[in-house]
């Protein structure tokens, strides 16, 4: 019984060593995306042109896509 209770705590721990990985490679993935959307905000918003409309429908263009 308790050899049972010993793989099967053995197979548990195994699964979730591949899943630790998995998850930084998509937290630093998401940090990038963030980055560049703030990055490409940051450029737009040095650009003024005056133009409130064309400025508000650039902002939403951005951050629909990201």
């Amino acid at each position: 019984m308790f050899r049972r209770q010993l793989i099967a705590l053995g197979l548990a721990l195994a699964m979730l060593l591949p899943h630790s990985a998995s998850a930084d490679n998509r937290e630093s993935a998401a940090a990038g995306l963030v980055d560049q959307m703030i990055a490409d905000l940051e450029a737009f918003l040095a650009t003024y042109t005056g133009d409130v409309e064309a400025r508000s429908a650039e902002i939403d263009r951005v951050l629909t896509s990201y």
